[in-house]
């Protein structure tokens, strides 16, 4: 009987997913199955002979789910750590799209041109599918047969939606740990992964007194031949690749994907690299970001311009919505490549012979409420407004890369602890200016916009800081009295450290931060560094989002998962409050 469709999305049958999870990491070979149309793609599959080895070393994924459509991602490497392994041509691959996990059920395939302008990697928009459906794929090159992968379309736009379970998660810093939270990912019911940004980390061989337990192959990337060894080497991890076969993903990037902390065409350090030289070096991160991850066919960089010449006029659109019939739309932002350098640097102005200076900052530095500085750029920021305007969406959800919310936090000693105070015995209170506490008054327009439109049913996921948190969104962050507009939930990280967290904890509900109701819980207490992802359930009743945490990243076999505490927001209810 046909499926109706306003039906909640639905997960395949128990006996197909326990078949899938249970093959999904083995590889098949043979020639394949025969094109359903002849075409000029398929005659030269059929006559070439690959002379490379098994090229589909870094897996499969999916991505940008819609109704009808999703894109499907591979990227061939016989030698993944050294350029991909590829010969300089092009190489056709067939692909395959099945509604069961033996591939029997053949419902599209293709062909589609890997080249190497884009380092053997393929993007291909599969269109035409069933609304609301889990299906599995394939990619095929000569008697090479890649790992299956599941994925699925979304609802169709204004259809009846009853409920939803997506994960979102953020930082994997390769050396400080293993990805075990992805392996426990890759088990869960979920419809489909946001990933808020730093996927890779740019930075060189890790510092001997911080705790890695495997190390880059290459110093800090600045070449597009450095970006794309080092996805290789996050890749061939066998836990991402089970949990990017197992779902669609969102990617969102951050700022380690190019550079730490780096702002429209400002790099972290510019006493080290020039202008042009950085936007070179965005270039190459853009292209190698594309290139490794299951993004949009619409986003592939030009493949006849210069890689080492400066474009002015390069950007990548990332910045999108996922629309989940009537039950949610979820607003996806770009918080790197619109953005002002960040203020308060205690380095010198830009352009000067001065570093520039990592956050955090103090908190009265008079910069950060600049009417100029902006996160979103224009254009971004009314998209955003229109966006939640127009919303006929139960729930208004805002994925933003660094935290939303406000938190000041005391300045410390790092070696002791102890708190630094000013002239007047007072404590130096700091805050975090490469997150929205840096761009104030753009915040508080977003904020105040929600407040006049009556936006109802407001909730940020965010990442970046390393640490879980939970808090409620007020029209003024110093008023805890003030109205409570929505709430955030920030996830942890995959395996970066956070040594900032104890002291975040610490100061959580002191004034200006009495709106956050969660930091890390009890771990931080019992001398833990808390890694995981959160899970969030909705339905036109409440969200509900779990903090689920592992035990251990530093251990290819250890880390047990576990939900280290759940919140709930109320439909028509603003904030949150813990379960």
């Amino acid at each position: 009987m046909k499926k109706p469709d306003n039906d909640p999305i639905h997960d395949p049958s128990d006996s197909d997913r326990r078949r899938f999870l249970k093959t999904a990491g083995a590889t098949a070979t043979g020639a394949g199955l025969m094109s359903y149309l002849p075409s000029a793609h398929s005659r030269h599959y059929n006559d070439y002979t690959p002379a490379f080895d098994y090229p589909f070393t870094l897996g499969v994924a999916s991505g940008e789910a819609k109704g009808r459509s999703l894109v499907l991602w591979t990227r061939l490497a016989p030698d993944p750590l050294n350029g991909g392994g590829m010969p300089d041509e092009d190489v056709v691959v067939k692909w395959v799209v099945a509604r069961d996990p033996d591939m029997q059920k053949v419902v599209r395939k293709g062909y589609a041109v890997a080249s190497p302008e884009q380092g053997h990697s393929l993007h291909v928009k599969v269109r035409g599918l069933k609304a609301n459906r889990w299906y599995y794929y394939q990619f095929i090159v000569g008697d090479f047969t890649s790992r299956t992968g599941r994925t699925r379309t979304l609802p169709k736009r204004k259809s009846d939606i009853d409920k939803l379970s997506f994960a979102f998660v953020s930082c994997q810093e390769y050396q400080f740990g293993y990805y075990t939270a992805y392996k426990h990912l890759a088990n869960e019911e979920l419809d489909f992964v946001i990933h808020l940004g730093d996927y890779l980390y740019e930075v060189g061989f890790s510092n001997p007194y911080l705790p890695s337990v495997r190390t880059h192959v290459d110093e800090e990337c600045v070449t597009l031949e450095q970006y794309r060894n080092r996805y290789a080497a996050y890749q061939l991890d066998e836990n991402l690749q089970a949990a990017r076969a197992a779902f669609p993903f969102f990617h969102l990037w951050d700022d380690h994907e190019i550079d730490n902390d780096w702002a429209t065409d400002t790099p972290e350090d510019w006493d080290d690299q020039t202008r042009e030289d950085f936007l070179i070096r965005r270039q190459h991160g853009m292209r190698a970001y594309y290139e490794n991850l299951p993004l949009d066919p619409a986003l592939a960089p030009d493949e006849e311009e210069d890689k080492d010449e400066v474009d002015d006029d390069n950007e990548m659109r990332i910045y999108r919505k996922i629309e989940i019939g009537n039950l949610a739309r979820i607003n996806l932002l770009d918080c790197r490549q619109y953005r002002s350098d960040q203020p308060c640097t205690t380095g010198g102005a830009k352009g000067s012979e001065a570093p520039k200076a990592n956050p955090p900052c103090p908190e009265m530095c008079p910069e950060r409420f600049d009417k100029s500085l902006t996160m979103l750029g224009e254009r971004q920021e009314k998209w955003l407004r229109k966006n939640l305007k127009r919303s006929k969406a139960k729930w208004n959800i805002i994925a933003s890369t660094v935290w939303l919310s406000q938190f000041i936090y005391d300045k410390r000693d790092p070696q002791t602890g102890a708190l630094i105070t000013d002239a007047d015995g007072n404590a130096v209170k700091l805050i975090n200016t490469d997150s929205w506490d840096g761009y104030p008054t753009e915040r508080q327009r977003l904020l105040d916009f929600i407040d006049k439109k009556d936006i109802s049913n407001v909730v940020v996921v965010s990442g970046d800081w390393h640490v879980n948190g939970a808090m409620n969104i007020l029209q003024d962050f110093n008023d805890i009295s003030s109205k409570i507009l929505g709430a955030e939930f920030s996830c942890t990280s995959i395996s970066s450290i956070g040594p900032w967290a104890p002291i975040m904890q610490a100061d959580m509900h002191k004034d200006g931060n009495q709106h956050v109701h969660y930091v890390n819980g009890d771990n931080l207490r019992a001398g833990k560094d808390v890694h995981g992802y959160v899970i969030c359930h909705l339905n036109h009743q409440q969200l509900q989002t779990e903090f689920r945490i592992v035990d251990s990243v530093r251990n290819w076999e250890d880390g047990e998962i576990g939900t280290d505490a759940t919140f709930v927001v109320s439909e028509g209810v603003a904030g949150t409050f813990q379960v």
